[in-house]
């Protein structure tokens, strides 16, 4: 098992390593504020999908100081498909 928090999930490099150190699921947290949702969809799919391993994604949600944030917390399989 492996972590990459928030902003790590923008550089393949961390996942490849623990994909090839056999870790075959990282977790996400994230602070991912509204308009990013493209992040939360693209990022989990792509790292599962590349490196063939399990995602799960807790993004926090609610507002804080005029920032809302979006949750969109999911679990995403080695496919890069989104379970839940």
């Amino acid at each position: 098992m492996g972590i990459l928090i928030c902003y790590d999930q923008r550089f393949p490099e961390p996942a490849r390593l623990m994909a090839l150190n056999e870790e075959y699921l990282i977790l996400t947290p994230a602070n991912l504020p509204i308009n990013a949702e493209a992040y939360a969809n693209f990022f989990n799919r792509t790292i599962a999908c590349e490196n063939r391993l399990f995602i799960i994604s807790a993004n926090r949600i609610g507002e804080k100081k005029n920032i809302r944030f979006i949750g969109w917390s999911q679990i995403v399989c080695s496919s890069g498909q989104i379970l839940a």
